[in-house]
């Protein structure tokens, strides 16, 4: 749980680099991705549609990520 949180935090501070920021945030992802899967999988009862549903899912949230830690970049970055 201290990683987690640890990861949270990195992912969500201004004052660390870039890199790190995406490392952690990539943490995050990657301990929800298969709890994710397996909790779509069992409402729809469909493979593909389960993954369907949990990239559409990671798309909004990283890109609700990335354009609250980078509000005044251009839009064309996103």
């Amino acid at each position: 749980m201290e990683d987690f949180t640890r990861s949270i935090a990195t992912a969500t501070d201004p004052d660390v680099s870039d890199n790190e920021r995406c490392r952690a945030f990539e943490a995050v992802v990657k301990r929800f991705q298969d709890m994710a899967f397996g909790y779509a999988y069992s409402l729809l009862g469909d493979r593909h549609l389960a993954e369907n549903r949990c990239l559409r899912w990671a798309h909004n949230h990283l890109g609700t990520f990335w354009i609250t830690q980078y509000a005044d970049a251009p839009l064309a970055w996103f």
